[in-house]
């Protein structure tokens, strides 16, 4: 795979990580619905981290 192609691939999967994290960090209702559909399906879930390293506001 040209480097070209893989660059765009991991920066389009970093947009959707960061995209979920800021939807899931500002939606309260958002994360409590995902962990209780994580507690259904018997798994235990973490809050999403911040990508960029930088500290979100809270």
């Amino acid at each position: 795979m040209p480097l070209r192609i893989r660059c765009n691939f991991f920066a389009d999967i970093k947009s959707v990580l960061i995209q979920l994290h800021k939807h899931y960090h500002y939606s309260s209702k958002a994360m409590r619905e995902l962990q209780e559909l994580a507690v259904a399906m018997g798994h235990k879930i973490l809050r999403p981290a911040n990508l960029e390293g930088k500290p979100g506001r809270h």
